[in-house]
This record gives structure tokens, sequence and C-alpha cells, in this order.
């Protein structure tokens, strides 16, 4: 789940609010239902299953990161070639950890998340509309 938070910021250090202002909400991995893991009470979108490690998706809120298992907060944002590289401090209920991911915008409700160790394995996330 750390390798799916990582991959929700974009764009450059310029851009970094408008960008996380249109990343606000709820993304799932591809291959994932939004309604089996968003629900939303109250005008507030949350995980359906809190905690469970099986959830394949994040919430995005101001310039926070939120798995059901992980927190990260954007700390900075650089331009690599084709893709941009994040760096965040993320904390989960044991630890707290710096960490980096890579992510490229595929189009207005879809991105990929590239992990700097296997940067040729892609992971797709979609907007959930709830």
């Amino acid at each position: 789940m750390i390798l799916a938070i990582g991959t929700t910021l974009v764009v450059s250090t310029q851009a970094f609010a408008v960008t996380m202002k249109e990343l606000q909400g709820a993304w799932a991995i591809e291959g994932s239902d939004c309604a089996n893991t968003f629900k939303k009470t109250g005008g507030k979108v949350t995980f359906k299953n809190p905690g469970s490690e099986v959830t394949s998706g994040v919430i995005v809120t101001g310039n926070k990161i939120v798995s059901p298992d992980l927190s990260c907060t954007a700390i900075s944002i650089k331009p690599e070639k084709d893709r941009l590289s994040a760096k965040m401090t993320c904390a989960d209920a044991l630890l707290i950890q710096t960490m980096s991911m890579s992510f490229k915008i595929t189009g207005a409700d879809t991105f990929e998340r590239f992990d700097p160790s296997y940067p040729t394995m892609a992971f797709t996330y979609r907007r959930c509309k709830l």
C-alpha cells in the first residue's frame, strides 16, 4: 500500500497547488471497483474497509495522500524526463519514513505510478466519482 500512496502527486513544484487541487478526491487502482473501495457519508469520502490491506485506493485531501494503513504528506515534487518525482513523508501505525515515487498524468482522470526501483513497471489509477 505504501507504493499506492506515493503516486498521487503531480506536476512541478511551481504548479504544486494547482495540481493537488486537480487531484483531490478518491482514486482506485485500475481493475478495482470504486464502490467496493470507497463510501461517501455526509459529503465526505472514506474507505469502505479502513485498515484493510487489500484496499487498492488512495484519497487526496490538500497535500495529504491517505490509504487505509498509511498517511503521506508531499514535501517536494520535481520533473524527471516524462515523469515527475515526489518526495513524501509517510507514517503508519509504527514508523515514519521519507519515500520517493514517480508518476505520470495520462488523462484528466487517470495517472500512472512508478516505483523508482522498478521504473518500467507502471500501475494505473483512475478517479472515482462518488
